[in-house]
């Protein structure tokens, strides 16, 4: 009779290295942490490669009822007499001065202008914006009914910042929205 051995019953010989159980794990995190900081530079990379708010000089354009328009021509600004504080107007033509549709910020404050927001009617402001649309013989006048302008430089040589609002047209109903609106203008 020959005996035979069943090896489930004996001594479990492991064939797993035991200096494997320690690199497996191991392996595992230095996988994970550079997935972490590919990602993580990654998003720094797209992060920092955004598009600024980098306006060249001379840039006056808005959003208008969704259509984007440029009023770089005779783009300035102006320091204005206002009774009682200070004022600041910022406009610019379409096309040739007089003949295309035209835009004018107007701030008024008790308080020197300086970098910040301006709402009309908020902490003694005042703030207009006018949007002209030439007919040919006549113009459209549109003025606004709400109006936010954010100063973000000041200075003596240039004014930048952002600007919105809501138009309305006199004894009517209709309106136009101003989004998107940025300015770096010259004195």
């Amino acid at each position: 009779m020959k005996v035979t051995q069943n090896t489930d019953l004996l001594p479990c010989k492991s064939s797993i290295n035991p200096t494997k159980n320690i690199i497996a794990p191991v392996r595992r995190l230095i996988i994970r942490r550079r997935i972490i900081l590919t990602l993580i530079l990654f998003l720094t990379l797209i992060s920092t490669s955004c598009e600024k708010n980098d306006v060249s000089l001379g840039t006056l354009s808005v959003s208008v009822d969704g259509n984007k328009k440029s009023f770089n021509n005779e783009a300035k600004a102006e320091w204005i007499t206002v009774q009682g504080g200070y004022g600041l107007t910022i406009s610019g033509y379409k096309g040739d001065v007089g003949s295309s549709n035209n835009i004018s910020i107007t701030i008024a404050s008790p308080h020197n202008i300086s970098t910040g927001t301006y709402i009309n009617y908020a902490s003694g402001n005042a703030v207009e914006i006018k949007y002209f649309i030439n007919l040919l013989f006549t113009w459209d006048t549109w003025t606004s009914s709400n109006a936010t302008v954010t100063i973000s430089e000041i200075n003596s040589t240039h004014v930048k910042g952002t600007f919105k609002g809501t138009l309305a047209y006199p004894n009517s109903t209709s309106t136009k929205e101003l989004t998107g609106g940025v300015f770096n203008i010259s004195f």
